[in-house]
């Protein structure tokens, strides 16, 4: 496995690629098919994250190398951090009480 930490608007990003084996679904110990980016974002002193994803598991490949997976769960991060500011105040336009 590697894994690398990023800091991403005072939040801890770690992402790791963890190999896996398409056919066993599983993790391998020999050359594996693909990773599955593992994902905890923190914030602060807290020990525990406050969401931890993974990428690249449910679909019909992993990702192909480990790089890929690290760039693409760490974009994910950031899309799901930037989504925690934002408040929907969009009103109906045909409200008419």
């Amino acid at each position: 496995m590697m894994q690398s930490t990023y800091i991403y608007k005072d939040f801890t990003v770690d992402v790791e690629a963890e190999p896996v084996d398409e056919a066993l679904g599983g993790p391998v110990l020999i050359t594996p098919s693909g990773y599955v980016a593992v994902v905890r974002i923190g914030q602060g002193e807290c020990a525990e994250p406050i969401a931890s994803l993974r990428f690249g598991e449910n679909t019909d490949r992993p990702f192909g190398t480990l790089r890929e997976a690290l760039m693409h769960g760490y974009a994910a991060a950031q899309r799901i951090i930037d989504g925690f500011g934002t408040v929907n105040t969009a009103m109906p336009l045909n409200n008419r009480d």
